[in-house]
């Protein structure tokens, strides 16, 4: 009989949203300058996931916004804004398969008025995660190494990625 794989068809993986707790505040510095500040924690290591992976988080995700706003003239407007995100990993934890890392985001944007019902905004942002290495050593080196991916060798494997997006959007007020 051929074990049963996490992505067959028909079988239900798990994947919860974990609970979380958000504290954010904006202030107005002048009428027309406002700044915001935010922390969010997400309580993953009690969110059920897949194989009990939630059980190799070495905690909660954490995560610390901050963002300003600056209306130029009634009809235009600037934003700007940053947030670092942070995970307590473990080896156990990442996989091939799914994976994240620690990351920072920075983003900008701008929204024109164009008429009294049709506004235009335009963003960009990017964010860098962090590198993660997990090391494998070979099992000559360790006799309780797995070695890499299941074979008897050393390896490493780089977990890292960049995002960078564009934005367009159009609102429209009947």
């Amino acid at each position: 009989m051929e074990p049963v794989l996490a992505y067959d068809h028909g079988i239900n993986t798990p994947n919860d949203i974990p609970a979380m707790l958000t504290i954010g505040g904006q202030y107005s510095i002048l009428p027309t300058v406002r700044a915001s500040l935010g922390w969010n924690h997400y309580y993953d290591k009690n969110a059920r996931m897949a194989n009990d992976k939630q059980k190799y988080l070495g905690g909660g995700t954490d995560e610390y916004l901050a963002g300003a706003e600056w209306d130029i003239t009634d009809r235009i407007l600037v934003s700007g804004g940053f947030q670092s995100t942070n995970y307590e990993l473990t080896d156990n934890y990442m996989s091939d398969m799914s994976f994240t890392t620690s990351s920072y985001s920075v983003g900008m944007g701008a929204a024109f008025k164009l008429t009294k019902s049709l506004k235009v905004n335009v963003a960009y942002f990017f964010t860098n995660y962090d590198k993660y290495n997990k090391v494998s050593k070979s099992t000559a080196e360790d006799a309780t190494s797995k070695g890499y991916n299941g074979t008897s060798l050393a390896g490493t494997d780089v977990f890292t990625r960049t995002n960078k997006v564009f934005g367009v959007g159009v609102d429209y007020t009947f």
